[in-house]
């Protein structure tokens, strides 16, 4: 997902007006953006599961004791959680001609 941001920016700048309104670019623009979007989503879970477990090995002591281990828990969760929600509400959104992707 990192690699392919600055593609998905740079790319509806450097075509020409014209093109940028032909539906073959928009579509590829579009599968870039959703598989980049997936694969936010997956590494984001997955650091979740991993860094859980990491600390779940660690019994909660990490660097900064009790207290950084449960401030990483709790991180981990946020983002995993507002992944999730991306995943289940993003795609439900229709274009109402104000949104491009």
């Amino acid at each position: 997902a990192i690699l392919c941001s600055p593609i998905q920016m740079i790319t509806p700048f450097t075509t020409s007006w014209k093109k940028r309104n032909v539906s073959v670019n928009k579509n590829w623009y579009r599968r870039i953006h959703r598989f980049s979007g997936r694969v936010y989503i997956l590494c984001a879970v997955l650091s979740f599961i991993f860094g859980q477990w990491f600390i779940f090995l660690k019994k909660f002591v990490l660097v900064g004791g009790y207290n950084m281990g449960l401030a990483f828990s709790a991180a981990g969760f946020a983002i995993a959680y507002f992944a999730y929600m991306t995943w289940k509400t993003a795609p439900s959104r229709g274009t109402d001609g104000r949104h491009t992707v």
